[in-house]
C-alpha cells in the first residue's frame, strides 16, 4: 500500500506490478480468506476486490472520515477505522457504527489488527490502545462477554501513540508498538487464591508496609520500584483497616499463621494511631518517629509516647475504617476473650468520644475536625453539608451500633 496506489509483489522474483492505481492516499489493507476479498482503505474510498472485480464506497457517507485501519474478523465482518468512529461492513455488505454511546472508550484511530487466538479486535489510537472481545482463556475467547478495554498510561504500555499491533497466534500476547517503544499485554488465567498471593507478594515488601501501617511509596525516579520511600499519609488510618481486613478475611478462610501475623501486625499499627494521641477515642491519621518524615500538616509531637509524633485532624472516612475492621478482627482472628478484648475497646472509645462530645470528633486542641462532624444539627441543618447528610448519618448509627 503506498500513496500511489496499491502494489503486488512476488517473493521469488522480486518483481512487483500495479494492482490499483488511485487518486485516493491509500493506507491500510486487509484480506478475507472465507470471502476471497481483499480491502484497501484511503483517504476517499474504501476499495473491494472480490471476483477479479473492484468496488468501492465512498468516506463521508457510511465511513465518517478518511480510513486509517483495516480488519477482518472470524465473522467476515470488515472493521473500518477512523479519526471520528469505528465503521463495521458485514459479509453481506451491511454497515454499522460504533462510536461513543455504543461503547468505544476512544476514537483516532491509528490501526487495527484481530486477534485470531482470543477473537477479539485491537484498536491502535494516538492516545493507547483499545481491545473488544472476552477476556475467557478457557473459551478462548467464545464470542461471550464481549467487553470494551482500554489500555493507556505507562501502568500498560511506553508512549501514547500506537503505530502497530501483532498478537500472538501460538500465546495469549498481543504486542503493542508505540511511538516510545514495545510494550506486551499478555492474558493469563489465575485462581482467585493465586491473585491473592500475588498482590499479598507485594505487600510484603518493604515498600507498602510502614510501621505496621500500609501506605502509599514514592518513587524518586519514574518506573523504579528501587527509588521507593515511605511517606505518611493523611489516610493511613483508613488503608491500613482495609488492609487488616483483607488479612482478617484472609486468616479466616487459609488458618496459616502467616495470615494471622500478618494481620496481628497491622492490627497493632491501629492500636498505635489510637494510643499516641494521649487521648482515648482519638485516633490519629498516622505517626512516625518525631525525628522522621513528616510530610504534609497537621503534626503534633505526642505527650503519651515519647520520641513519636502523629498526624491530627482525623476525618470520618479514616473513622469509617477503624469502624469497620475492629469487629471482623475480633470475629476472625482474636481467638481468646483477652485479645478479642482489645479491638472491643478501641470501638468502644471511639463511639463512646464522639457521642459525649455532641457527635464531634474533637481534636487535641479541643476543637472539632475538619470533617468529624455528626452532629444532626449542624449535618441536617447547614447547607455546606447537604451532600453529607446520608453517608454521616449511616456512619453514626452503624458504628455506634456495632
Amino acid at each position: 500500500v503506498a500513496s500511489s496506489g496499491l502494489h503486488q509483489i512476488d517473493l521469488t522474483s522480486w518483481k512487483y506490478r500495479g494492482v490499483l492505481f488511485s487518486n485516493d492516499s491509500l493506507t491500510s489493507i486487509a484480506y478475507c480468506k472465507e470471502t476471497k476479498t481483499l480491502a484497501v482503505g484511503g483517504a476517499l474510498r474504501l476499495h473491494l476486490l472480490s471476483n477479479n472485480k473492484w468496488t468501492y464506497h465512498w468516506v463521508g457517507y457510511y465511513i465518517d472520515s478518511a480510513i486509517t485501519g483495516l480488519a477482518y474478523d472470524n465473522n467476515n465482518t470488515l472493521w473500518i477505522g477512523n479519526i471520528l468512529s469505528i465503521s463495521q461492513l458485514s459479509q453481506y455488505g451491511l454497515f454499522s457504527r460504533i462510536s461513543g454511546p455504543q461503547g468505544l472508550p476512544y476514537a483516532n484511530i491509528t490501526n487495527i489488527n484481530f486477534d485470531s487466538k482470543m477473537s477479539s479486535v485491537w484498536f491502535g489510537t494516538s492516545m493507547g490502545g483499545v481491545r473488544y472481545g472476552s477476556v475467557d482463556i478457557a473459551s478462548n475467547g467464545g464470542g461471550v462477554n464481549y467487553v470494551w478495554k482500554y489500555y493507556y498510561g505507562s501502568r500498560w504500555i511506553w508512549g501514547n501513540k500506537i503505530i502497530s499491533i501483532v498478537s500472538s497466534t501460538k500465546s495469549y500476547n498481543t504486542v503493542l508498538i508505540t511511538d516510545s517503544g514495545l510494550s506486551v499485554i499478555e492474558f493469563t488465567q489465575w485462581t482467585l487464591e493465586k491473585k491473592a498471593d500475588h498482590f499479598q507478594s507485594l505487600m510484603n515488601t518493604s515498600r507498602h508496609l510502614r510501621m505496621g501501617l500500609a501506605g502509599q511509596c514514592e518513587m524518586t525516579k519514574f518506573a523504579n520500584l528501587a527509588t521507593c520511600v515511605q511517606t505518611p499519609d493523611d489516610n493511613d488510618g483508613l488503608w491500613t483497616s482495609m488492609y487488616l481486613g483483607s488479612q482478617a478475611f484472609r486468616y479466616a478462610v487459609t488458618k496459616t499463621e502467616a495470615a494471622r501475623s500478618s494481620a496481628w501486625t497491622s492490627f497493632l499499627a491501629m492500636e498505635m494511631l489510637n494510643s499516641v494521641t494521649g487521648i482515648p477515642g482519638l485516633p490519629a491519621r498516622s505517626f512516625n518517629y518525631a525525628n522522621g518524615t513528616l510530610s504534609g500538616d497537621w503534626w503534633t509531637n505526642s505527650t503519651a509516647i515519647p520520641g513519636m509524633a502523629w498526624k491530627s485532624n482525623t476525618s470520618s472516612d479514616e473513622i469509617v475504617g477503624h469502624f469497620f475492621v475492629y469487629p471482623l478482627f475480633a470475629d476472625l482472628v482474636c481467638e481468646s476473650d483477652e485479645e478479642k478484648a482489645r479491638p472491643i475497646k478501641l470501638m468502644h472509645n471511639i463511639a463512646s468520644y464522639i457521642t459525649k462530645n455532641n457527635f464531634y470528633l474533637i481534636d487535641y486542641n479541643g476543637k472539632p475536625t475538619r470533617w468529624g462532624v455528626w452532629n444532626p444539627s449542624e449535618i441536617n441543618d447547614i447547607w455546606s453539608w447537604g451532600d453529607q447528610r446520608g453517608p454521616n448519618s449511616l456512619q453514626i448509627v452503624t458504628g455506634i451500633g456495632t
